[in-house]
């Protein structure tokens, strides 16, 4: 009898699909981050909650379209999350005081724009990521 590996173990393992992968461990560990060498690693309860609202109302209307973001903090107390396809990027910032606005970056080919954060803005950006 001639034993052979089965297939799926010579492959190398891919990400796993969005809809099977939740965004929210690693969104909530930002809320103990440790503070370090004067930035503001740990999120504000603000900043968690409106990138909490933000993306999975997204995800809820884009579903399986829904693209896995980057999580990170903006070392003021913020949250970024950040898509990248090719050359474009695409940036969420939750910012982590009240006086401050939430705000959406977008970049392609070196030119940037961006505007205050909305759910209908991120909606169209992260079609126009995938696009």
């Amino acid at each position: 009898m001639l034993c052979r590996t089965p297939p799926a173990y010579n492959q190398e393992l891919g990400t796993a699909a969005t809809d099977t992968i939740s965004f929210r461990p690693q969104l909530d560990a930002l809320l103990t981050a440790r503070n370090a060498h004067g930035y503001t690693f740990q999120a504000t309860t603000r900043a968690h909650g409106n990138t909490v609202s933000y993306l999975e109302k997204a995800k809820a209307i884009l579903g399986r379209l829904f693209p896995s973001p980057d999580l990170m903090p903006d070392g003021e107390g913020g949250i970024d999350t950040e898509w990248v396809n090719g050359e474009r990027n695409l940036t969420l910032s939750c910012r982590g005081r009240e006086n401050q606005e939430d705000f959406i970056y977008w970049e392609e080919n070196g030119e940037y724009d961006g505007d205050g954060a909305s759910l209908g803005l991120l909606l169209n950006k992260l079609q126009w990521l995938n696009g």
